[in-house]
């Protein structure tokens, strides 16, 4: 019972001490002012531009082998572009045009593309690598 009571009585002892060295530690680096250094100004080039949606654009995915970028607007699209040219590939547009595309996604081996929105539904489409445009309004038939 007397080595609990020493234990108890130590333990307490030892929480004492920390917090009396945490506020001095506080207080000393409160009254020290130290200035923190500023990041350096980050400056971005813009490289390419993809031009084609009529709304927001709220997410965008790179293939695997980065060749295509896949985009996701407020306007109800998702397009796919050919990264090195910035010309469309295809076109996606959900069933109603007024769901905003919130997440997009390629899958691993790009065959299929993934999206959800503000309609509450994830939607995955069957992406064919062609060379040309093409709209694939209709693409319930997987």
């Amino acid at each position: 019972e007397i080595c609990k009571d020493e234990c108890v009585r130590l333990r307490d002892a030892i929480d004492s001490i920390k917090e009396s060295e945490n506020k001095i530690i506080l207080l000393q680096e409160a009254k020290a002012k130290r200035k923190v250094s500023p990041l350096p100004d980050l400056e971005f080039d813009v490289i390419k531009k993809f031009k084609g949606h009529n709304g927001k654009i709220y997410d965008s995915d790179w293939s695997t082998d980065c060749r295509l970028l896949l985009s996701g607007s407020q306007d109800g699209h998702l397009m796919v572009w050919d990264s090195i040219t910035t010309m469309k590939k295809c076109t996606y547009q959900l069933q109603s045009a007024s769901t905003w595309v919130m997440a997009t996604r390629f899958s691993p081996q790009t065959k299929y593309i993934a999206c959800g929105g503000l309609d509450n539904i994830c939607s995955i489409y069957k992406y064919n690598d062609i060379s040309t445009d093409v709209d694939n309004n209709n693409n319930n038939d997987d």
